[in-house]
């Protein structure tokens, strides 16, 4: 008897094993897959060896934020990516830019494109380089379109490395394909006016998305 019970247990142990993994539950990066791979992007996107420390330090920060351990406590970081937007004039106040999108574990490099509307009056030429971590997204087909933020900017500090980093959570405004995109911004004015606004993110695929006023 106990024979037979041993056989049972061991076959559906076997069996267990052998069941696909389910769909969704893709593995995401690690806070120091995320450092490194933002790394690499701030340096393909040319940003000089002293803003890319920065900005790493500024995500670091803001990984071990509250709000971050909030925003992947049930989901996964599936894509990083490093971008830069410019403010327009003061009528039409919208802030545009690029970026260097990577995900994981495909491996490669993609170009996105992002748009806002400032939440101030603009300082005409200003600039601004961040970081944005795509968080639970299933299919990388489903990134773009428009994204809303519910909840005012929120300022990470670091103590160890006296450091401070803006971050923003948006969700994406389409129910069906729910995902989110974590911000990290440097802790100043033209990213308080980028930060909490509506956010349009433009995969090359796509062509331009119209902003909606």
């Amino acid at each position: 008897m106990r024979r037979l019970i041993l056989e049972f247990f061991t076959i559906a142990a076997i069996a267990l094993l052998a069941l696909p993994a389910v769909a969704g539950a893709a593995v995401g990066y690690s806070k120091q897959q995320i450092l490194e791979e933002a790394r690499i992007l701030a340096q393909m996107a040319g940003l000089s060896h002293s803003n890319t420390n920065e900005l790493v330090r500024n995500l670091e920060t803001a990984l071990n934020s509250p709000e971050f351990s909030e925003a992947t406590q049930f989901q996964s970081v599936q894509g990083i990516f490093v971008f830069h937007v410019a403010e327009g004039n003061v009528i039409s106040r919208q802030m545009s830019g690029e970026g260097l999108l990577s995900f994981r574990p495909m491996g490669t490099v993609e170009r996105i494109y992002l748009r806002s509307r400032s939440s101030g009056v603009p300082a005409t030429g200003g600039r601004l380089w961040g970081v944005g971590l795509v968080i639970g997204l299933q299919d990388r087909s489903d990134l773009g379109g428009g994204y809303s933020s519910d909840m005012r900017p929120a300022v990470a500090i670091d103590e160890a490395i006296h450091d401070q980093a803006l971050v923003a959570t948006y969700k994406t405004d389409e129910a069906q394909n729910a995902h989110q995109i974590f911000m990290v911004l440097p802790a100043n004015g033209m990213a308080s006016r980028f930060a909490g606004s509506k956010l349009i993110i433009t995969p090359p695929r796509t062509g331009i998305i119209p902003f909606e006023r």
